[in-house]
C-alpha cells in the first residue's frame, strides 16, 4: 500500500515515468479522499509506522488544499479494541494543531477480505470507513506492465 500511495507523486517515477501507473494509484488514493486527482499535480508523502499508526498519507493539492489519511491495514492482523481510537487520537492531536494549516483528515481500515462484523462495528464506534482491497482496486483492468502494482492490484488475491 505505501508503494501504491508513493508512486501517486510524480517524482517517485525515478527511471521511465509512466503516466498509466501514476493515473492508477491516484484513483485508489482518490478514493480515498474523495477527491478525483488522477488529473491534477499533487505532492503525496507516505508514512509508514508513525506513531505506531500502519501509513499516514499527506496530500496536498495544488489549490492548496491539504488531506492527511489515517490507514489502518488490517490484512492479517487481528484488531485490538482501543487501537482505531488511540490512533486516531494521536492523529487528530498533530493535525488539528499544525499551524495555521488545515488538513482534512480521513480515517481508514483497509482490509485483504471481507471485514469481519467485529471490524466493522469498531469502524463505526471510533468514526472509521472500511473497505477491502479488492472494493479499492480496479483489479478487473488490464495489466499496467509494472511487476509490483499488477501482482498487487491486478492479481486476484
Amino acid at each position: 500500500l505505501s508503494w501504491t500511495f508513493k508512486m501517486c507523486n510524480r517524482l517517485n517515477h525515478t527511471n521511465r515515468r509512466n503516466d498509466e501507473l501514476l493515473k492508477e494509484c491516484r484513483k485508489i488514493l482518490s478514493a480515498l479522499i474523495g477527491v478525483d486527482i488522477t488529473s491534477d499535480e499533487c505532492t503525496v508523502v507516505p508514512y509508514m509506522q508513525w506513531e505506531k499508526i500502519d501509513i499516514v498519507v499527506e496530500v496536498v493539492l495544488q489549490n492548496g488544499e491539504r488531506h492527511a489519511i489515517l490507514i489502518e491495514n488490517k490484512v492479517k492482523a487481528i484488531l485490538p479494541p482501543h487501537e482505531l481510537n488511540d490512533n486516531k487520537i494521536k492523529f487528530k492531536q498533530f493535525y488539528d494543531n499544525d499551524g495555521d494549516r488545515h488538513w482534512h483528515q480521513h480515517y481508514w481500515l483497509i482490509h485483504a477480505y471481507a471485514v469481519p462484523e467485529y471490524m466493522k462495528r469498531q469502524c463505526d464506534i471510533d468514526g472509521y470507513t472500511y473497505i477491502t482491497l479488492d472494493e479499492l482496486s480496479h483489479s478487473s483492468g488490464p495489466d499496467l506492465g509494472n511487476d509490483i502494482f499488477d501482482e498487487f492490484w491486478r492479481r486476484k488475491r
